[in-house]
Order: C-alpha cells, then sequence, then structure tokens
C-alpha cells in the first residue's frame, strides 16, 4: 500500500488554509472574547505555575495558552487540516481554496 501523495498545489493551499485557520483562533478580533474567557476561566482555576512554568500559569494554563501562540496552535491546525485534506466526503478542497484566499487578500489589505 502506498502513502498518499499531495499535489504541490494542494499543499499550497493546505499551508494557506492553515495559516488563516491559525491566525482566527489566535489573533482575530471575532475570537477575542472566547480567548479571554479562556483566560479568565484559567486564572480563576489557579494552580498551574507548578505544573506548567510561570509563561502558561499567566495565560491561565494549557489551552488559553494555546489560544494565544500562533506557533502552537498551528502544530494542532496543520495535523487538522493534513487529515481534512484525506476524508473523501468532505468538501475540504472548496473550503481550503476559500480560507487561503481569505489569507492572501486579508494579507495584501494590510499593505494598501
Amino acid at each position: 500500500m502506498t502513502a498518499p501523495t499531495v499535489r504541490l498545489a494542494d499543499l499550497a493551499i493546505d499551508v494557506g488554509a492553515a495559516y488563516r485557520l491559525t491566525r482566527f483562533l489566535t489573533r482575530d478580533a471575532l475570537t477575542e472574547q472566547w480567548r479571554a474567557q479562556l483566560v479568565e476561566r484559567g486564572l480563576a482555576r489557579g494552580g498551574h505555575e507548578h505544573r506548567w512554568g510561570p509563561d502558561i500559569a499567566q495565560t491561565g494554563g494549557p489551552l488559553p495558552y494555546l489560544a494565544h501562540c500562533p506557533w502552537c496552535a498551528s502544530i494542532w491546525v496543520a495535523a487538522g487540516v493534513a487529515l481534512a485534506r484525506r476524508v473523501p466526503w468532505l468538501p475540504w478542497r472548496a473550503l481550503a481554496e476559500a480560507l487561503a484566499t481569505s489569507a492572501v487578500v486579508g494579507w495584501l489589505s494590510e499593505r494598501e
């Protein structure tokens, strides 16, 4: 059995989609309240310093930290993107193309 192959164009589209999803989760204004709630709940629970260290404890634990860290979130987003590409019944290509286009258009519009 051979491993599934991904065309270079599909990979480029998936990279754009992963970038846009990661940015949406970690930086977008639409998810800002969700991130703030994660931090608030995490800090209310407390007790993270002894287990995770000061960087993660400041945000209230690993999930709020993940929601604010593009490097951390991108690992999980990229894994989801790679899996979505391989689900035959999922209309991933159309969604990925829309997300990748959104990423490029957003990036370009910031440079006007």
